[in-house]
């Protein structure tokens, strides 16, 4: 890019209707448009369910949002989404074809899709009068089907997502090692693969491995990882900035984090080859968690963005409806409506940030962040998004301090911002 130019991170929207008309967010949505660019990754789709013919959802938990949101996405100021995340095909590829759709209708970028894999894995670019942007983005925790396919050896192309296949292996003790290779009677050395019991018809294989402390490591396909970062290169060398972002509900500890902490091993190693394959900007969405900030080689690494708007409208399936209802712990509320999902999210999960990340001529001049909270809500469906109160500010930054700390970030304090200077 040349001269100043500014990019705005978001994480994830969960957002079910639209808000940016929202006076009291008014601040907030302002500080989005200050931007040249702003990229977030929309979680779960949404579509006029009404007019569009789609499968009914078999799996848990399943977002959908009203149609209207697409434009409101591009009034609140937001050019770019990643659509490649574990709520993409709840609806089935109709109901990602749907909302995509709308995106372009609205002129809004999205980026990790495609009709095929290869598409999925390309990039996606945003003009804008002080250079091309481009976005790369992809999903390591989706869904069964939902990544796309290409045409191969007889088998047609199938549309979805960019997926990154991880392999995830427990590690344990040299104690509790020896006392698995009793159990399951396979002495040796080196990793411990057995079998794992489920309701489908082939077994599943869980890999255990000595290690420092009990935690999770994993292990990236090749195949995968190698085209993300073909895709990068590619984008470099047609756009004047690239961003790239993934969405990992992957940690340290396993899946999701019921608090801010250490981000998955592999991001770490994902994100370096990312900013040496040509990212400018790396973005972390998925654990709705805060996670730290680096910056490797004068280029920022958000790994976790957390939730940028979190207000999702979750439907539940037939299955989910009649285990509330046969509940014995269930309430008179969820009796007389069982559709209502009020799911309980953990605290840390109304905490949030924006990031503003400031180039002068293609040079890291400047990262700002400046502290959302959510809450507020009668129901989760209505939670709102603002800009976080001073006190609730500090807070916030000083949980963000302490977590970039491990990779030498120092986050200074501005007021109700935070300031990173490379």
């Amino acid at each position: 890019m040349h001269g100043d130019f500014t990019l705005v991170s978001l994480g994830d929207i969960i957002q079910a209707h639209p808000v940016s008309e929202d006076s009291e967010a008014r601040p907030l949505f302002d500080l989005v448009r200050m931007g040249d660019a702003a990229i977030a990754n929309q979680e779960g789709v949404f579509f006029d369910l009404s007019a569009t013919r789609v499968e009914a959802p078999g799996s848990p938990y399943i977002l959908l949002g009203q149609a209207g949101m697409a434009r409101d996405l591009k009034a609140m100021g937001i050019d770019m989404v990643g659509v490649a995340n574990n709520h993409a095909s709840d609806w089935g590829i109709e109901g990602l074809r749907a909302m995509t759709g709308l995106l372009d209708a609205a002129g809004v970028v999205h980026a990790g899709d495609g009709a095929t894999l290869a598409e999925a894995q390309g990039a996606r670019f945003l003009d804008t009068p002080k250079g091309r942007v481009a976005l790369v983005a992809a999903a390591s925790t989706y869904k069964q089907g939902a990544k796309a396919q290409d045409a191969i050896k007889g088998v047609p192309a199938r549309a979805g997502i960019s997926g990154l296949r991880l392999r995830e292996i427990e590690l344990v003790t040299p104690q509790s090692m020896a006392a698995l290779r009793h159990a399951y009677g396979k002495p040796g050395e080196g990793d411990l693969v057995v079998p794992v019991n489920t309701p489908f018809a082939q077994p599943i294989e869980k890999t255990y491995r000595v290690g420092a402390r009990p935690g999770f490591t994993y292990d990236m396909n090749s195949v995968d990882r190698k085209a993300i970062l073909a895709g990068i290169r590619d984008a470099r060398a047609k756009a004047d900035l690239a961003v790239f972002t993934v969405h990992a509900h992957e940690n340290a500890d396993g899946m999701d984090d019921a608090a801010p902490g250490a981000p998955a091993d592999f991001l770490v190693t994902l994100f370096h080859q990312a900013v040496d394959a040509g990212a400018d900007v790396a973005m972390g969405t998925g654990p709705h968690s805060m996670r730290g900030i680096e910056i490797y080689k004068g280029k920022p690494i958000f790994y976790g963005l957390a939730v940028f708007l979190f207000a999702g409208n979750v439907v539940l399936t037939q299955e989910q409806q009649t285990e509330r209802y046969d509940s014995a712990e269930a309430s008179q509320a969820d009796r007389r409506n069982p559709r209502d999902a009020s799911f309980r999210a953990p605290a840390s999960w109304d905490d949030g940030f924006v990031a503003t990340t400031r180039f002068q001529d293609g040079v890291l001049k400047e990262v700002r962040l400046y502290p959302i909270e959510h809450g507020g809500q009668a129901t989760p469906s209505r939670r709102e998004t603002r800009l976080a109160t001073p006190d609730r500010a500090r807070r916030i930054l000083a949980t963000l301090r302490d977590l970039s700390a491990p990779f030498g970030t120092q986050i200074a304090i501005d007021g109700a911002a935070g300031v990173i200077r490379p």
